[in-house]
C-alpha cells in the first residue's frame, strides 16, 4: 500500500513538473492552489457542520412538502450541494478578488495541480488513518506508521484502483472545475460557475448512487472487488466527460 500512496501523490506532482517544463508557467500559481485548498478546509471545519445541519433540516422540511425530493439519488445530490457551493465559491472569490494575476488557462492548470497535490495528501491521510484509530491520534512516528502499513499489503487491483481514483481522477476533476471557475470569472459567465457546482455534485455522488443499485446487479465476482470497481468506474465518466467539455472545447477561447 505504500507504493500506492507514493504513486498517488506522485501523479499531480509529476503533472505539475511536466506542465511547468512544457509551458514555462510561473510556480506561483501552484502555491496559490495550496493556499486555496487550505482555505477551503479551514472554512469547512469552521462552517461546514452548522451549514450542513441547517441544510439537512431544510431538506427534511422540503421532503414533507415535495415528496419527490426524498428520492434517494436526488436526496444524495441535494445533500452534497453545500459542499459544492463552498468548494467552488471559494475558488471563484480567489480568482475574482485575490489571485487576480491568474488569467490564462495555463496558469489555471498549474493552480489546479497545486490544489490536487494537497488534496491527494489529504485523501491519503484519510485512507491511512482508516486502518487504525491510533494512527488518527498520531500516536506513532512516521517510521512506525510506515512499518505498520508495510505489514498490511494490499492486492494489486486495490492499488491500481486507489491510484486511478485518488491520483488520476481527482487531478482531472480538479483541473476541469478550476478552469470552469476561472473562465466564469474572466467571461463573467455565471452559468459556468453553476456548471462547476453541478460537476462537483455529480462527481461526489456518482459512487453512492451507483452503490445503491449494486445489490440488484448480478455480478459473478467477489463483492469486495465489485464494490471497489463500481465505485471507481462510476466516477470516471463524471471526471472525464466534463473535463473534455471545459478543457478541450473551451481552451481555444482562453488566452495562451
Amino acid at each position: 500500500m505504500i507504493i500506492a500512496m507514493l504513486a498517488t501523490f506522485a501523479v499531480p506532482i509529476v503533472a505539475a513538473i511536466v506542465w511547468r517544463t512544457r509551458t514555462h508557467t510561473n510556480w506561483s500559481s501552484l502555491f496559490w492552489g495550496f493556499g486555496v485548498f487550505a482555505a477551503h478546509n479551514l472554512i469547512r471545519e469552521l462552517l461546514g457542520q452548522p451549514f450542513t445541519q441547517l441544510w439537512t433540516s431544510a431538506l427534511n422540511d422540503l421532503g414533507v412538502i415535495l415528496p419527490f425530493t426524498s428520492t434517494f439519488w436526488l436526496h444524495v445530490m441535494l445533500n452534497s450541494l453545500p459542499h459544492a457551493i463552498l468548494r467552488e465559491g471559494i475558488r471563484w472569490l480567489m480568482f475574482r478578488y485575490v489571485a487576480t494575476h491568474i488569467q490564462s488557462w495555463k496558469q489555471g492548470v498549474m493552480f489546479a495541480l497545486g490544489y490536487s497535490i494537497l488534496a491527494a495528501l489529504f485523501q491519503i491521510g484519510d485512507y491511512v488513518t482508516s486502518f487504525d484509530a491510533d494512527l488518527l491520534r498520531f500516536r506513532y512516528s512516521l517510521i512506525e506508521t510506515l512499518t505498520i502499513l508495510r505489514g498490511r499489503p494490499a492486492p494489486w487491483w486495490q492499488i491500481l484502483l486507489f491510484v486511478w481514483h485518488t491520483g488520476v481522477l481527482s487531478t482531472v476533476f480538479n483541473v476541469g472545475t478550476s478552469l470552469a471557475v476561472l473562465l466564469s470569472v474572466r467571461r463573467r459567465a455565471v452559468w459556468l460557475l453553476l456548471a462547476a457546482i453541478l460537476w462537483t455534485i455529480v462527481f461526489s455522488t456518482a459512487s453512492p448512487i451507483l452503490m445503491m443499485y449494486f445489490p440488484r446487479m448480478q455480478l459473478d465476482i467477489p463483492a469486495t472487488i465489485a464494490v471497489a470497481v463500481l465505485s471507481t468506474l462510476s466516477r470516471t465518466p463524471a471526471a472525464f466527460v466534463p473535463f473534455l467539455l471545459f478543457v478541450c472545447l473551451r481552451q481555444s477561447r482562453m488566452d495562451a
